[in-house]
């Protein structure tokens, strides 16, 4: 099985489990997808996405094979293609297909940014720096890609760049990742009012996020609100009842809350989820 997942939005994109990055499609930029300045799509690499969305791998391989032995400077091509070899885990040929595409156009974002996202895969995470920080260069409305790169600094441990770049993707785009990430980052930096208004800005995106709503607890414990972080953990918890995380912070929480048996309760929860997900 391949570390990919298919995910439909205004452009194609796959994500990597493990970094919750996407990989996005073609060379349009935000800006033009914003102005509605878009030239239409190639229709091979429609045609191809929407193989790729029916996990028809090897149906989307051979159309676009043909097509770039009849265009072989076509840059969507280029980036449809190693967005293919992506979905079918073979990443060296994915790389190779992004640097083809940045070698016709060194402006399309897209083929910068996921090339970044196939050599953090690949455990290049300073060139994957490097490369997603060229994709936002060119356009620099691109939240996704202000949020990849936010998500590559910490991996690096480069927090100043990191916070930055998560600002700017919150700017472009109100995304509760975003914000979810940017806060939890700011709860390790020590910026607790900044991490209190990300978070609060995660849940007025998405009310119901649960990964917020256990950042939030986290953050109460950090500041002494023993209580508070309880009331927040157990939403979460009832959101996402098999999230063992979630019942692990809540056990802490009402242990400091001073109430041993409800953390009891809620370790005991914590480790039947465990099984329940080995």
């Amino acid at each position: 099985m391949t570390p990919w997942t298919q995910l439909q939005r205004q452009r194609t994109r796959v994500t990597i489990l493990v970094l919750l990055l996407s990989i996005t499609g073609g060379c349009i930029s935000s800006e033009q997808e914003a102005t509605k300045v878009v030239a239409e799509r190639d229709p091979v690499v429609a045609r191809a996405d929407s193989l790729l969305g029916h996990q028809q791998f090897s149906e989307a391989l051979q159309l676009l094979q043909g097509a770039l032995s009849v265009n072989e400077r076509s840059v969507d091509l280029h980036v449809a293609m190693g967005n293919t070899h992506a979905h079918l885990g073979v990443l060296d040929s994915a790389i190779a297909h992004y640097r083809a595409a940045v070698a016709i156009d060194s402006q399309c974002a897209d083929a910068w940014h996921n090339l970044g996202i196939i050599l953090a895969d690949k455990g290049q995470h300073h060139e994957a720096v490097d490369a997603v920080q060229l994709a936002v260069d060119e356009d620099t409305a691109f939240a996704a890609g202000y949020e990849t790169l936010g998500l590559l600094a910490i991996k690096v441990g480069d927090y100043p760049r990191a916070e930055a770049a998560l600002i700017r993707s919150t700017r472009a785009g109100r995304s509760a990742s975003s914000f979810r990430t940017l806060g939890q980052l700011q709860t390790r930096l020590g910026n607790y009012s900044g991490a209190r208004h990300s978070l609060a800005q995660a849940l007025d995106v998405d009310s119901v996020d649960a990964e917020a709503l256990r950042l939030l607890g986290l953050l109460h414990m950090a500041t002494g609100h023993s209580d508070s972080a309880v009331h927040v953990l157990q939403r979460s918890t009832d959101l996402d009842p098999l999230g063992t995380e979630g019942f692990y912070n809540l056990a802490g929480a009402l242990r400091a809350a001073g109430d041993e048996q409800a953390a009891k309760d809620a370790m005991a929860r914590f480790v039947e989820v465990q099984k329940g997900a080995a």
